[in-house]
């Protein structure tokens, strides 16, 4: 049964299609339906974050928020095994309405196979059939497979960032004060066309942008932050994160703490001069791998 897919619309044209549900890579999108499904996502909420029970959203939320204007999408395999799932509902903030996606979870075997990625189109595509222009998440700024996804392959901005956002969390959370970015995915911008399109022309090399982290090497292997130009006043910066923050803070705990620290005085300070993130960069040199976020100017204070 031949499947025709677009980028942007998420379309799946077959004898059996439906408006919301696509196939790729034997990997089923489609909304969530059924009690027993939404309990796979509890088991899936404890394997991908490991939550306490009185983290997980219950399966009977999950279903209720499906029929009552949330969306809860999920990912199948061939087996019809639950191996991903994003959960979504309606916002609102000065009389504009939104999506709001508060989880999107996969686990670990199915990662880096565009799963995540996908699920976002679907869950955009019925965004825009329910005439919501905006979709909004919050993720933690030292992530950095999280912020290549929403900024670099999705197209998002963050204007914000909310410090311990969550309080004390368990599981991968657990030890870090939950400091957060809020995004917004402007569904219909022509950034988030152009990237959705693959219609981004090459960057600009890094070495033209103001790099303001300076960064060094512990004898354990691990990059650690020594310095931070406060005061760059150029209308693009750079902040380079490490690139494993869970394998830090599981060996270096004091380390992974800095660097959340500084970070935080980072970002508080340079979005409150009119900076945004707009963008998510790498570099390689040899068999190393950098990673930064690209800050532009948008207002002066």
């Amino acid at each position: 049964m031949p499947i025709f897919y677009d980028i942007i619309t998420i379309k799946k044209y077959s004898k059996f299609g439906s408006a919301y549900s696509m196939q790729l890579d034997h990997i089923e999108y489609r909304k969530l339906k059924g009690i027993k499904e939404f309990q796979a996502c509890e088991d899936l909420q404890l394997k991908v974050w490991g939550f306490s029970e009185r983290e997980l959203f219950p399966a009977r939320h999950l279903l209720t928020a499906q029929q009552n204007g949330g969306l809860v999408l999920g990912a199948f395999n061939n087996l019809n095994d639950l191996v991903g799932y994003s959960y979504a509902f309606l916002g609102s903030s000065q009389g504009k309405y939104y999506l709001y996606s508060h989880m999107l979870g996969l686990l670990e075997e199915y990662k880096y196979k565009n799963i995540g990625y996908n699920l976002k189109l679907l869950q955009r595509k019925i965004a825009l059939e329910r005439n919501l222009n905006l979709i909004k998440w919050t993720f933690d700024p030292l992530e950095g497979v999280n912020a290549n996804l929403n900024l670099h392959k999705l197209g998002v901005i963050i204007t914000e960032y909310y410090v311990d956002y969550y309080g004390e969390f368990s599981g991968i959370n657990y030890g870090l004060p939950t400091d957060r970015f809020l995004v917004e995915w402007n569904l219909n911008s022509t950034i988030v066309l152009d990237k959705l399109n693959k219609k981004i022309e090459a960057s600009s090399p890094l070495t033209e942008y103001c790099l303001i982290t300076k960064i060094s090497q512990r004898e354990n292997g691990f990059l650690e932050l020594i310095d931070i130009n406060m005061n760059c006043i150029q209308k693009k910066i750079l902040v380079e994160i490490p690139p494993s923050i869970q394998e830090i803070k599981s060996i270096d705990f004091e380390l992974a703490m800095d660097w959340r620290i500084k970070l935080r005085n980072i970002f508080t300070d340079y979005l409150s001069k009119g900076y945004i993130v707009i963008d998510f960069c790498s570099s390689t040199s040899g068999e190393e791998r950098k990673s930064f976020y690209l800050l532009e100017q948008v207002f002066s204070p």
